[in-house]
């Protein structure tokens, strides 16, 4: 039996207007036709928290894609991103963990970006340790890809540089809003500042780095790991994407390892950051991180995190998740150092 398109993937967004491969003009479903060589006969949305439109599309014959669709006028950031991620996915090495290219079409108001469909489902939450380990080992196979400067992919460390500036943030706020959840933290914040300057050295490298490496982005196959959504594709060191990934996953926990992260119930913070840094410490990446680099990356997820987690102008759940990420990195870097 096939695999559902759709299975783990959540509901959808109701604040979404694309809602069908329908909405795409006549004009350019018919260009995708052409490129495809054949009709399509069949369209199946795919759920998911984006300002798109994802579909697995089947053609008459028996060919299937996987299509992002894109809308200017929705979100033009989205638009640009989904165009920039064509020319990056057109170029991957083989050797990374990313479905096949298979085709791009677009014009001023709408792009379509298409993989060929690899079946499979996101990871189930909380993780289990044999979806983790799955997951952590095409990391491996990530960091081990060539070819960063013929992609010609921007370097990691200033865009990284320019997010990581949370800690500076909590410190001219002085709000007392860290006490509650992270006492360590909100003793030092002054003195993480500092630690999180360093991330634009720390970030310097040559690897393949996708940079949203989520449950999300995961999507596993019978026989592989695939990473989607290339937009946000730098150059950087190896355990850059190891680093990211992992306060999210202890966020969401790991089933007979780590309950999912609750802020403020006693001692989830400590359960957190044993966790991590005995997962990020058992990993083969883990040999290549310098530890002031590590610190200084870690130092500025948790500040980036936290800072978010105090805006008002995101919304409540996001503000959560960005609180139980925040605390989680934070744990790690308590054991860490500063």
């Amino acid at each position: 039996m096939a695999a559902d398109p759709t299975r783990g993937l959540g509901q959808p967004l109701a604040s979404i207007p694309l809602r069908s491969w329908r909405q795409l003009p006549a004009v350019l479903r018919a260009e995708v036709e052409a490129v495809v060589g054949a009709q399509l006969v069949d369209a199946v949305t795919v759920p998911g928290p984006n300002p798109g439109l994802r579909t697995v599309v089947t053609a008459s014959d028996g060919r299937r894609f996987c299509c992002t669709l894109a809308y200017r006028a929705i979100d033009e950031d989205y638009f640009l991103a989904a165009q920039g991620q064509a020319r990056i996915a057109a170029r991957l090495p083989p050797a990374v963990p990313a479905p096949p290219f298979a085709w791009a079409v677009s014009d001023d108001d709408w792009h379509v970006l298409a993989f060929e469909f690899v079946g499979g489902c996101r990871p189930e939450l909380p993780w289990t340790p044999s979806d983790l380990n799955r997951v952590l080992a095409a990391l491996t196979q990530l960091a081990g890809a060539r070819g960063a400067r013929r992609l010609d992919l921007p370097p990691a460390a200033p865009h990284l540089a320019d997010l990581t500036t949370g800690w500076r943030s909590l410190a001219e706020a002085d709000d007392g809003s860290l006490a509650e959840f992270v006492p360590w933290a909100a003793e030092r914040v002054a003195a993480l500042a500092d630690v999180e300057s360093g991330v634009l050295i720390a970030c310097e490298g040559e690897a393949i780095v996708h940079g949203n490496v989520c449950a999300d982005i995961v999507w596993l196959a019978a026989d592989d790991v695939y990473f989607l959504q290339w937009a946000q594709t730098t150059r950087g060191p190896t355990w850059l994407d190891l680093v990211m990934l992992l306060p999210t996953v202890a966020m969401q926990g790991v089933r007979g390892e780590l309950a999912p992260m609750q802020p403020g119930r006693h001692g989830a913070g400590r359960a957190a950051g044993a966790w991590l840094a005995r997962t990020f410490d058992s990993h083969p990446l883990a040999c290549a991180a310098h530890p002031d680099d590590l610190r200084a990356v870690v130092a500025g997820l948790a500040g980036y995190y936290l800072d978010r987690a105090r805006r008002r102008d995101s919304n409540p759940a996001g503000r959560g998740l960005h609180l139980a990420q925040g605390v989680c990195a934070a744990a790690w870097l308590e054991r860490l150092g500063i």
